[in-house]
Parts: structure tokens; sequence; C-alpha cells
């Protein structure tokens, strides 16, 4: 006969996250595309800082300017494509409703050479917001996220619940999670620079239509999940 007391403690509303590998020949289109704005950034000497922020913190495409989005002013269809369709999977694992579609706010890439960190933050009203680590060597600052229960460290009953958690970066991996979830990065203690690509995204309400991108990288991820058993 079971315990009707067996589970006496419940762990209420945790934060959905959202997390990916790219693999073979997805991986490879959308490194691609992204190599050759980096190499554009590089070329017209781009990168800078938010001039409102600390001057250990991260250089950026946009110089701060966060309205932009260089997904669209260089017209990264593949990246784009693969954005969107891992939102669409963070939305039909969330059960989101059909008639919500993602769609690109702002997107900008980051440059963190050794020394830089990027502040506590988040990114407001924003519904999903993410990272795709373009090049890391995996050791160059955990990207770490505050527990959105911030009174729970002031409570004693909740005290020992984890504050944080990190993520290593990892070259190929997307994460996506709400836009109001406080986060930063870690100090770059290496000594090499390491290149991502942030970006916000707003569900709007409408007809969504598959482009032929978006359902190659759906067929990739399926295949991929095939092979390792996940379901």
């Amino acid at each position: 006969m079971s315990n009707q007391n067996e589970d006496r403690i419940l762990s209420l509303f945790p934060t959905p996250l959202y997390t990916y590998k790219l693999e073979a020949e997805a991986y490879a289109s959308v490194q691609n595309e992204l190599q050759i704005v980096v190499d554009k950034l590089y070329l017209n000497n781009t990168w800078a800082q938010n001039p409102n922020w600390s001057s250990n913190s991260q250089l950026l495409s946009n110089k701060g300017n966060f309205v932009e989005s260089i997904l669209k002013i260089e017209d990264m269809e593949v990246v784009k494509s693969f954005i969107l369709d891992h939102c669409l999977e963070f939305m039909r694992l969330q059960e989101v409703k059909p008639n919500y579609k993602p769609a690109i706010e702002s997107s900008w890439l980051t440059l963190t050479t050794p020394g830089l960190s990027s502040h506590i933050h988040d990114h407001g009203s924003t519904h999903i917001s993410g990272v795709y680590w373009f090049k890391t060597n995996g050791q160059d600052g955990d990207l770490v996220f505050r527990n959105a229960f911030k009174a729970l460290k002031c409570n004693p009953i909740g005290a020992d619940a984890a504050n944080e958690a990190r993520f290593s970066p990892e070259q190929g991996r997307i994460v996506l999670w709400p836009g109001y979830l406080d986060h930063s990065v870690n100090e770059n203690k290496t000594s090499e620079d390491r290149i991502s690509l942030s970006f916000n995204i707003i569900l709007e309400t409408g007809e969504f239509e598959i482009s032929d991108m978006q359902a190659f990288m759906i067929e990739q991820i399926q295949k991929q999940n095939f092979q390792t058993g996940v379901a």
C-alpha cells in the first residue's frame, strides 16, 4: 500500500530553460554563415563596448544599440532559421498555444577578450532570450543564471535552495530562457577570445509558415534525436 504522505516537499514554479548542441551539417551551415560576419567585424574594427557599462564589459557588434539586429542587417537566413526553429521547439515542449509565432526582436554578436565579463542583468519584457556559442574553448567564462525567486535567500525556509545555475560555454550549443531571468557571464580568465551570438525573441500571434531552411533544421534535429534515443 502506497504512503499518501511520501512526497511532503513539493518544488513549485520551475523556470524552463532550453538547450541544444548543433552537429554535423547543421552546425557547419550556421558556423560558416556566422564566420563571414565575424570576419567583417574584425576587418572593419566594429567591435566596441557600450559606453554606459563598466570598462571590463564585453565588446559588442552593435556598440550597445539593442534596437538593431545584426541578423537582419547581415541577412543571415541560415542562422535566423536555426534560432526560430529552436524557439518553436522550446515553445512546443512548453505547450505554448499554437497561435503564437517567434520573431527576432534584436540580436548582436559579443566578443569577450581575456579579462572581460558581463554584469548581472535581464532582458526585461522579452519573451525568450538566448545565446549561441560560436567560438569558445569551454573555459572562458560560465553563463550564470540567478534564481528567479530572489526572496528565497532571505527566508530561512528556502535559504538552502539553489541560488544560481551555471552553464559552461560549448561551441555549437544554443541556450534559450525567459527574458526576465537574471544572468551574467564570468570573467574570461583564459588567453583566448570567446565569440557568441545573443538575441531576443518576442512571441506574436498569427499564422506561421515553416521555411525550407527551418524544415531542414527540424529534419536534422529529428535525425540527431533518433540516433541518440531522445524522445
